[in-house]
């Protein structure tokens, strides 16, 4: 059995002071050498809703209505309806849940079935929520004397007189778990093409000496068949999960294992490959692609690298021979390391819209703490960078996406905070040949200003067509001076920072002024364009203009945003609700 052997595992690694020993030699400090590069894509993201308390999920029934629902952090479910939302909320159960450090509400799913009329699916639709110890009798635990809260799905079926309001009457409930702590519950669920409900369900934070080994809940993903009450009056299992009839004390309803926190999932419309992002514990995160039986390696392994323990960076090595004897996990499809500031991946979809033709089949994810969009090229497996329209950044980092009927893409954003506002963001375009965004007669692809006519003066003539550059940057002139608000890098609690802005053409060195907005007290913005102090505050966002003049005595003014990093899970866990 795994379990036997990974525990004479770890306790050979303590015994050696492998683990809990401060940092391993063994340990790699930067597992995946090199940085993640920027690829070919450029896209315009718009605001559907700017200002949504804490939004967690969009999702958009089979109905053809065109409306989005947006699952509420407090324990709501918004309606937006043609750009607008609905004053009454679709659900309102914010009454009997509870966020903790987590999500009172932090998904939705529409039945396959949902719009057909006289079909057993009709106008049903499932919720993941969060209640107080002893709501309800629970169907899993963990190990805690006295667990921190419930985690519940419920079924419920939308109002045979109002399409627009759930009927509270309604509610069924499929699943209850007494959860150990706040954080990794249920994340994320989604009806497969098969009519079954997957649902991804975290380690519930275990400790290391928990293994995940098919014999509890945590760590897996799970596949019910919520149409059938047989098995327990509540759901049944398919007779073809992986595990049905095993002798080894595997869960049935497991369909795959060995998550940590396994945050979004979703099915590829075109492959029905089932895509699982996976946030590491201090080094990796993981894109997976799901097996039926599939064991995912947690806590063995982090990625694809062996996993030591939980000194402060946990550390991870590439000496496999330090995996237990008859380790079979299987690794991540792709994944990136922590060492560029990104630190929790947000799963999202493959895209197979219309509107991006050259983006089809890349899948489409983002980093919660650094704030970056990235796709996962199919053919060479290479993880890249999406640069964002800055005409169209809304701004804020990424804690969901969503998919419409056409295969088009939404996001929704937060900023840190214990509550921050959110957005509900769509991708409406991206660059593509022959598409000339600024009318200079030069084609995106090749325009290294694609936001203005870049001539060679400034200011420029307006039919001019030149791509002057004259600081080599390649940037043209007219976009040295244009590019509007972006995010610094981020700065890290507890650490001192400098960070030199070189946002204009010209030589060094710059002169800085800051004329609105503010900084924490204890960082300064200096003469030349330094931003330094030490990094206390946290989970801030400051956002201020400065003025820059360069060598050649050109000024412009820019928009910053300086984000911190938060050093510890609990504080991230607050905020982000990871």
């Amino acid at each position: 059995m795994r379990r036997a052997a990974v525990i004479l595992f770890l306790a050979a690694l303590h015994l050696t002071g492998v683990a809990y020993g401060g940092h391993n030699p063994l340990a790699l400090h930067d597992p995946i050498p090199g940085t993640i590069p920027t690829g070919p894509f450029t896209l315009k993201l718009v605001d559907l809703l700017p200002a949504i308390n804490f939004a967690t999920d969009p999702e958009m029934p089979p109905d053809g209505s065109g409306r989005i629902f947006v699952t509420l952090r407090e324990g709501k479910v918004l309606i937006v309806d043609g750009g607008i939302v609905l004053g009454t909320p679709f659900l309102d159960i914010s009454a009997t849940t509870t966020a903790d450090a987590g999500s009172a509400m932090s998904a939705i799913a529409f039945h396959p079935d949902f719009a057909i009329q006289g079909a057993a699916g009709e106008g049903l639709f499932y919720t993941v929520s969060q209640e107080a110890t002893g709501a309800g009798v629970a169907h899993f635990s963990g190990t805690a004397a006295t667990p921190a809260h419930q985690s519940v799905i419920y079924e419920w079926r939308v109002d045979g007189g109002d399409a627009n309001l759930a009927d509270l009457t309604s509610r069924r409930e499929i699943l209850r778990i007494d959860e150990d702590v706040v954080v990794h519950n249920i994340n994320d669920l989604t009806f497969g093409p098969d009519g079954y409900l997957y649902i991804a369900r975290g380690d519930d934070d275990m400790p290391d000496t928990e293994i995940l080994d098919g014999t509890t809940i945590f760590g897996s993903i799970l596949r019910i068949n919520v149409d059938d009450s047989s098995d327990n009056g509540r759901y049944s299992i398919p007779p073809d999960n992986p595990f049905v009839g095993n002798t080894d004390g595997l869960l049935e309803e497991i369909y795959a294992y060995g998550f940590r926190n396994n945050w979004r999932m979703s099915f590829d419309r075109e492959t029905g490959e089932l895509y699982v992002a996976d946030i590491g514990e201090d080094q990796i995160e993981e894109i997976n692609i799901v097996q039926p039986g599939g064991y995912y390696g947690w806590i063995e392994k982090e990625g694809s690298f062996v996993f030591l323990g939980f000194p402060n960076p946990s550390d991870v090595s590439d000496d496999l021979s330090l995996l237990p004897p008859g380790f079979d996990g299987i690794d991540p499809f792709a994944e990136y390391d922590h060492t560029e500031g990104d630190q929790s991946i947000t799963g999202g979809f493959v895209y197979r819209g219309s509107r991006i033709p050259s983006l089809v089949g890349h899948y489409v994810f983002g980093d919660w703490v650094s704030g970056r969009l990235f796709n996962l090229d199919p053919n060479t497996l290479e993880i890249q960078e999406i640069t964002i329209d800055p005409t169209g950044d809304p701004g804020g980092t990424y804690i969901g996406f969503g998919e419409t009927p056409e295969g088009e893409l939404l996001v929704v954003t937060a900023d840190f905070g214990s509550n921050p506002p959110s957005r509900l963001i769509e991708v409406v375009s991206g660059l593509a040949p022959g598409l000339d965004s600024d009318g200079d007669g030069v084609d995106d692809d090749f325009d290294n200003c694609r936001f203005a006519p870049n001539g060679p003066l400034i200011p420029y003539p307006a039919d001019a067509v030149s791509q002057q550059d004259d600081d080599g940057d390649g940037i043209g002139n007219a976009c040295d001076l244009l590019i509007p608000a972006q995010f610094i890098p981020a700065a890290r609690i507890g650490n001192s920072y400098s960070h030199q802005l070189i946002i204009l053409r010209g030589q060094q060195p710059n002169t800085c002024t800051m004329i609105s907005g503010f900084l924490p007290s204890n960082l300064t913005l200096t003469s030349q364009c330094v931003v330094e102090g030490n990094v206390i505050a946290g989970g801030f966002t400051a956002t201020f203009t400065a003025q820059v003049t360069d060598d050649t005595g050109d000024t412009a003014t820019r928009v910053l945003k300086l984000r911190s990093k938060i050093p510890n899970c609990y504080n991230c866990h607050a905020a982000s609700i990871l």
